[in-house]
């Protein structure tokens, strides 16, 4: 029988989540110094891994959000509550309206937990 650390450990999950980036154009820089774009990355024994799930628009200037920075292809709100919806055997939708009530997006809805 396996130890309860190693359970422990399977049934985990986090979600590191960087809400800056680098600018596309550094000599056409914005008036504040925040940017648009992200990054996140779902880890654990109970994810669904094994694949990067992303929408690539380009670095073109028509592909740039304002001209200058990544566009954002994916709401990090809606992932947070389809992975912790799914973690927790929830309903998404309604994790999301609790825990963003003011969000526009919906829950996240890929498997993301296995």
């Amino acid at each position: 029988m396996p130890r309860l650390p190693y359970l422990l450990l399977f049934a985990a999950v986090a979600l590191p989540v960087s809400l800056g980036a680098q600018l596309v154009d550094q000599y056409n820089p914005p008036p504040s110094s925040c940017c648009q774009a992200s990054a996140a990355m779902l880890l654990g024994g109970a994810v669904a891994g094994g694949r990067v799930i992303a929408d690539w628009p380009g670095l073109s200037n028509g592909a740039l959000y304002e001209g200058r920075d990544l566009k954002p292809t994916t709401d990090l709100d809606a992932l947070i509550a389809g992975a912790l919806g799914q973690h927790y055997a929830i309903e998404p939708s309604r994790v999301m309206t609790t825990l963003f009530p003011e969000g526009q997006a919906r829950a996240f809805s890929q498997p993301l937990i296995a």
